[in-house]
């Protein structure tokens, strides 16, 4: 047995610890040994993996044993579940409880209210490979993590070896390098499981600088199971640790980490946990988002900054397409690591790439909408200003077939050269499609109906209006002075009758007119009286000069 402090301890402080480790198997040795090996190993249920109590009638010092051999006996009662391996009716005694590792939530319940705990089921595998990446993390994560939670800042940091909780690591035997100073498997897992409460502490938001030497004595050791056993059961019962009402406590704890759901979304939740690498791995896919989105974000707000002001950014289709593959496969090359891990590392890695990419689409759909707006609103434009162009209100066909027709060239030209720059703004990749087919369609729609209501339009009105205006405030040229003589005579010719028939004959020739009138109305009571009671003249002749003098 090797006990261990720091990764590089000295040999007296090592000497120093063992001696203290031997007057405990010394002082404790008879009343433990009897404890243990007076009771049944049969498992009893404490907990059951709803977090429902089995055995109320707990107390008095415990030890966690945790295990991650995954062995059949693991799983009796339950992997999720809490039972007591080994007890005796003594009040005083050491009551040794058990627990699934894979099992975070029952492994960190019975850990909190223990004063010793025992972590078995490393293997020769996993020292190689690394604590960091195995199962041992993510049970050791959620020992601390609860450990930690439960803290009061008054008690955060320990001094008295007896206030802290011992824990035992079990490795295999062939992990010992006695005189072999460059390979020191003990220092190196003490590093790793060091890292691991900081990873949790870091991640907790603790306000102090709480270290595992704080609240733990870390021992590794190869000693048979039984030992070990030995020494945790000598530890819990001289810690300081002690709980009235053990099962209560800990299925307050249970329910606590896994929360108000089932014991199998518990139990997902604590599995689930993540391990320092998965946790660098996290933390690599946030900075990689945070990175790309802003870097994306910088050429996205110059794009718009232009289409608001009424332009269009040259090659955008083939620039955005650029612009977003390359942040995504970037992104991909950042977090590349994160896809081979175990646990939540590959699909949060995948969700955040999808949350990336939902961005920058979202936005550069955005900036599509707006630069085809811009497009068509320039495009009615210029087309409106052709058709004032070529409107003429005294033309002949205004708003007749014909004047369609001959506006037919004007609406192909103008969809001609919406269509083209439309074109440059289509972005096509695997996840994002954005064509001009449907914008092509509505600006055809418009385009016909703007010729349609042109010569109603009020432009069109307006430039009628003007025109009619200069053609009435034209002046007239002047002319010449001259003096010109004309004639109009007048006949009349009433024969005899009673106004039955009247007609009219002229003939004019230049400035002079002849007018000749016949009425048969010399014989009519009414014209007689007219006449004074006479009859009228049967010709009247009435002549008439007309002279108009130019100046």
């Amino acid at each position: 047995m090797k006990d261990v402090s720091t990764p590089k301890a000295n040999k007296k402080n090592l000497m120093w610890r063992r001696n203290m480790v031997t007057m405990m198997i010394l002082l404790m040795a008879d009343t433990t040994s009897s404890s243990l090996t007076g009771s049944s190993s049969s498992v009893i249920p404490v907990i059951d993996s709803r977090g429902s109590i089995l055995r109320p009638s707990l107390s008095g010092p415990t030890v966690a044993l945790v295990s991650n051999e995954f062995s059949k006996e693991q799983e009796e009662g339950g992997s999720d579940a809490v039972n007591l391996l080994s007890s005796s009716e003594n009040d005083e005694s050491v009551s040794i409880l058990t627990a699934n590792g894979s099992s975070g939530a029952s492994a960190a319940a019975i850990a909190s209210v223990s004063g010793a705990i025992v972590l078995k089921g490393i293997s020769m595998g996993d020292i190689e490979s690394g604590l960091g990446d195995t199962r041992h993390a993510a049970t050791l994560c959620s020992i601390f993590r609860a450990c930690i939670q439960n803290l009061d800042k008054a008690d955060e940091k320990k001094d008295d070896d007896n206030d802290k909780t011992a824990l035992f690591l079990i490795i295999p035997e062939n992990c010992l390098k006695d005189g072999d100073d460059d390979h020191d498997d003990y220092g190196t897992i003490l590093e790793e499981v060091e890292a691991i409460f900081d990873g949790v502490a870091m991640e907790m938001d603790m306000d102090t600088k709480l270290t595992i030497k704080d609240l733990y004595n870390v021992i590794i050791t190869s000693d048979d199971e039984s030992k070990v056993m030995l020494l945790a059961s000598s530890a819990s019962s001289l810690s300081s640790k002690s709980t009235a009402d053990i099962s209560s406590a800990i299925s307050n704890t249970y329910k606590a980490i896994g929360g108000n759901n089932s014991a199998s979304s518990s139990l997902l939740s604590s599995s689930s946990e993540s391990t320092p690498s998965v946790a660098a791995a996290l933390f690599a896919c946030d900075d990689s988002y945070s990175h790309q989105q802003r870097s994306a974000r910088a050429k996205l707000s110059s794009w718009k900054s232009r289409v608001v002001r009424g332009f269009l950014v040259d090659s955008f289709g083939t620039e955005a397409t650029k612009l977003l593959q390359r942040t995504i496969n970037s992104y991909d090359r950042d977090t590349v690591a994160s896809a081979g891990l175990l646990g939540s590392a590959a699909p949060y890695r995948l969700e955040i790439r999808s949350k990336l990419l939902d961005r920058i689409e979202v936005a550069i759909r955005e900036l599509f909408e707006l630069q085809i707006q811009v497009l068509e609103k320039n495009t009615l434009r210029k087309f409106n200003a052709e058709l004032l162009r070529k409107y003429n209100s005294g033309s002949e066909g205004i708003g007749t077939s014909k004047f369609y027709q001959d506006n037919e060239s004007a609406v192909r030209n103008a969809f001609f050269a919406f269509e083209s720059s439309a074109k440059n703004l289509e972005v096509r990749t695997s996840s994002l499609t954005l064509t001009k087919d449907k914008a092509c369609a509505l600006i055809t729609e418009k385009l016909n109906s703007d010729l349609l209501s042109f010569p109603d339009s009020p432009a069109a009105k307006l430039k009628s209006m003007k025109e009619v205006t200069k053609a009435t405030s034209k002046k007239k040229e002047p002319t010449k002075r001259s003096v010109d003589l004309g004639l109009d005579l007048v006949a009349m010719i009433r024969p005899d009758g009673f106004g039955n028939f009247q007609g009219f004959a002229g003939y004019q020739l230049g400035g002079n007119n002849v007018i000749v009138g016949l009425h048969n109305d010399a014989d009519s009571p009414d014209v007689i009286s007219q006449f004074g009671g006479v009859r009228p003249p049967f010709l009247r002749v009435q002549p008439k000069l007309k002279v108009d003098v130019e100046l």
